[in-house]
This record gives C-alpha cells, structure tokens and sequence, in this order.
C-alpha cells in the first residue's frame, strides 16, 4: 500500500470482490519511524472490516518481531491468527487502513510503499 497525505492511507483494488466470507491479516511491514521506539505494539484499523472478533475497536493489535535500519515487521506476539468471517458475504471494493500507537496517537509513516499481506476468501471478483 501507499501512505502518506495524497494518499489517505487507503489500498484501491482493480477488482470488486464479492461475496467475501472471511479475511485474514498475515503480515505487516513498515518502514522504520522513530514514533516505534516507545511503542511496543500498534493497533491496525480497517474501516470495511471492522472490529476485531472479541468486538474491540480495531482490526489488529500488533507485535514488533522483527526490524532491519529501515523497515519494521509487525505480527502477532501470541501467535493468533486475526480472521474474521462473515456470515452473510459482504462486498469489498476499497481498503482504509490506519494504524495507531499504543498510547492511541494515529502513526504517520512516510510516504513510501509498506506491505500489508491479507488473505481474503470470496467467491466472485469482477472488474
């Protein structure tokens, strides 16, 4: 994805997906940014997805495990898997993802490409 003020931190597909029964977060990485120093996790919001499966406002609470000198790779710290199904399907054409600091301060990252790696179940995509 592509971040940064002209791009709102939102991923546009080329493709409408439909009928989406479950997506699941894999893996994330950002670029290294000094607000990550004194946060030890951060939150990842996906406004089309919604809350987390135990109902908390947010998608992801994610755990650093590992980082080179300039990108940072965020997952799971208990190793849970974040999947969330949906019963009916819903439709996804667009993705708002922000994340947030521990202490709940929204994190700013540059604007270059980051990598967000979900797995999403569907039965139809049309252009």
């Amino acid at each position: 994805t592509r971040s940064g003020s002209q791009y709102n931190q939102s991923y546009y597909f080329n493709k409408i997906l439909i009928d989406v029964s479950c997506v699941e977060l894999k893996q994330v990485i950002l670029p290294k940014v000094d607000a990550l120093d004194n946060s030890p996790f951060i939150y990842i919001k996906i406004k089309e997805l919604g809350s987390n499966i135990t109902g908390e406002d947010y998608f992801a609470k994610l755990f650093f495990t590992r980082s080179n000198d300039n990108f940072m790779e965020f997952s799971s710290m208990d190793r849970e898997i974040y999947k969330k199904e949906y019963k009916p399907g819903i439709i996804i054409d667009t993705f708002n993802i922000s994340f947030y600091l521990s202490n709940g301060d929204y994190l700013v990252l540059p604007d270059i490409e980051n990598s967000i790696t979900l797995s999403i179940c569907c039965t139809l995509q049309s252009l």
